[in-house]
């Protein structure tokens, strides 16, 4: 068994939050619709020019920015994703599901502290919310509260012990604090999950590498790639879990925004041919005052959008 350095483990750490994040559900509308349709950066786009008009008409409305947020983080807007539901936090501060994905927006920007406090306000202990729980895990390996975390994340599984994010974290916290064969075993659950995406069996693998078994680990990259690319990547895995060049296959591998999923309306409205016409991009939120005593200005700079977004 390889041992970790702390190199190692900041880096690892990154692909826990994001993984919580993978999470993420939005709601009104037909984003409550799961699909199966992922859609492209176009896709993307589309779906922030649509909400974000909507988001505009009304900045803070609770659909419009859930749902918007959720495209200018398929976009890789986090920081602009995470402006718009500060604001909604500030409309609505009492709403614990704002209130969670604004706290997950500022997991995901590195603002730990200030995401510990909001989120410990978006669930109550007589009625946990599993994914916040997940959250708060995160920003406990963030801080090195390994065994926090890990306690964290068992607490979320109560609630659905098949959810495959939640493994995946607690998959990850325990290789970080040294514990790969029971991490192994986490993780195959994980990836067992009809839900499990190429991420997480990523994640399998290098806990695969680690434990001596990089020939399975090879057949685990080998669902989503060619039987070259596996090996290639499995030989990433094995040098990163050595401790070299472990930042640049972690965020290869992790860092990656996972993809949305779309209901039949959504598809259909983004598919559709439009006339062509000029479209400025919303306005980025500007926020003074508090939040329930907290500092409600932007904590994160305001992205502005180009116009038209990104068109690739």
């Amino acid at each position: 068994m390889r041992v970790f350095d702390g190199r190692q483990s900041r880096v690892a750490l990154l692909a826990v939050a994001v993984l919580m994040l993978a999470g993420c559900k939005t709601i009104g509308g037909p984003a409550d619709v799961t699909g199966s349709i992922n859609p492209s950066q176009e896709g993307y786009r589309k779906l922030a020019e649509t909400w974000g008009k909507r988001y505009q008409a009304n900045p803070g409305e609770k659909a419009a920015s859930l749902n918007y947020a959720r495209a200018l983080r398929g976009m890789d807007e986090k920081a602009q994703a995470a402006s718009v539901l500060q604001q909604a936090a500030a409309r609505n501060p009492d709403d614990p599901e704002i209130m969670a994905a604004y706290g997950k927006a500022l997991v995901e920007t590195g603002q730990f502290e200030q995401a510990r406090g909001i989120l410990s306000r978006s669930h109550t202990p007589d009625l946990p919310n599993g994914r916040v729980l997940s959250a708060q895990g995160v920003i406990a390996d963030q801080t090195g509260e390994h065994a926090k975390a890990q306690a964290l994340y068992r607490t979320a599984l109560k609630q659905d012990p098949n959810d495959p994010v939640i493994l995946t974290n607690l998959g990850l916290s325990l290789i970080l604090s040294k514990q790969p064969v029971e991490a192994e075993t986490i993780l195959r659950r994980a990836v067992a999950s009809p839900k499990a995406d190429a991420r997480m069996r990523e994640t399998l693998a290098l806990a695969l590498t680690i434990n001596g078994r990089k020939d399975e680990a090879v057949s685990v990259l080998g669902v989503d790639m060619s039987p070259a690319l596996a090996r290639e990547k499995a030989a990433e895995l094995q040098h990163s879990a050595q401790g070299e060049g472990l930042t640049q296959v972690a965020r290869q591998t992790q860092m990656k925004e996972p993809p949305l999923r779309l209901s039949a309306n959504e598809a259909a409205a983004i598919s559709a041919p439009k006339p062509a016409q000029p479209v400025s991009g919303p306005p980025k939120p500007a926020l003074a005052g508090t939040v329930n005593g907290l500092d409600s200005s932007p904590s994160t700079p305001a992205v502005t959008l180009r116009s038209g977004l990104h068109d690739n």
